[in-house]
This record gives C-alpha cells, sequence and structure tokens, in this order.
C-alpha cells in the first residue's frame, strides 16, 4: 500500500507540470516524483501540455477522445498534434469546453486547430487556458 501511494504521489508532482501548474511544487524541497522532474524528456519542446479548447459553436461538445490537427483537410495521412481528455457544457459559461493534451500547447493559446471526431467530422477550435471559471480568483476571496 505504502509503495503504490508512493508511486500516485510521484505522479501527481509530474502531472501538475504537464497541466502547467508546476508553482504548486516546491522545488528547493525532497519529494516522490523529484527525479521524475529532473528527466531530459521532461523538457522536450513537443512535449504534450494540458490546455482548453473552445470550439466555435458554443452548444457543440467536443467528444472525448478525439484527434487534434492543424490543417482542416481531408487528406490522409493526418500528422495529430493532440487529442481531447474530456468535455462538457458550462452552464456557468453558456458554452462547452474541453481540456486535451496538445504538442507544446501552452505556447499556442489562440491558436485555431481542428476536431476531427470518430465519424471523420471537422469541428473548429481554439487553444484556450485550461482555466475557464474565475482564472483571477476573485470569487474564492468574497
Amino acid at each position: 500500500m505504502k509503495k503504490s501511494l508512493e508511486i500516485i504521489i510521484g505522479l501527481v508532482a509530474v502531472a501538475l507540470f504537464f497541466a502547467g501548474m508546476s508553482w504548486m511544487v516546491n522545488s528547493k524541497k525532497d519529494f516522490i516524483g523529484k527525479r521524475s522532474l529532473s528527466r531530459s524528456d521532461m523538457f522536450c519542446k513537443d512535449r504534450k501540455q494540458l490546455v482548453g479548447l473552445l470550439s466555435y459553436n458554443p452548444t457543440e461538445i467536443l467528444p472525448e477522445g478525439s484527434q487534434i490537427t492543424e490543417d482542416s483537410g481531408f487528406d490522409r495521412p493526418k500528422s495529430m498534434i493532440g487529442h481531447i481528455t474530456s468535455s462538457y457544457y458550462s452552464a456557468n459559461l453558456g458554452h462547452s469546453i474541453a481540456l486535451a493534451l496538445i504538442k507544446e500547447g501552452r505556447s499556442r493559446i489562440d491558436e485555431e486547430v481542428f476536431v476531427f471526431d470518430a465519424q471523420d467530422r471537422c469541428i473548429r477550435a481554439k487553444i484556450s487556458s485550461p482555466v475557464f471559471y474565475d482564472s483571477s480568483g476573485e470569487r474564492q476571496n468574497v
């Protein structure tokens, strides 16, 4: 049990870097998973990073597992840059929202991408921050 808990904690530390929340990890202190964060592949330029996606049609929910490309053409093979990990409709925002893992994702905020679902439909979307609601934190300090 203890060993599996250590592995889970280590994975959480690594996952925080994928999600752009490295500020939550104190790199000056020793912790489980610290060695994994110093591996060279953690700094690969084309590593997939967690980002938000917004479809141009606010009511269209992007299908989970769908592949993301840089172009809308139907030529094959296609170069995939990522995939949708989760997708929902937000009643608070009045818009569908999605999370995705995309190569160099955080450096691509505001870029247009194309999502291809299992039926080969092409859906236009825009890369955004993975924080959709109260990104400034104003509501937590009411």
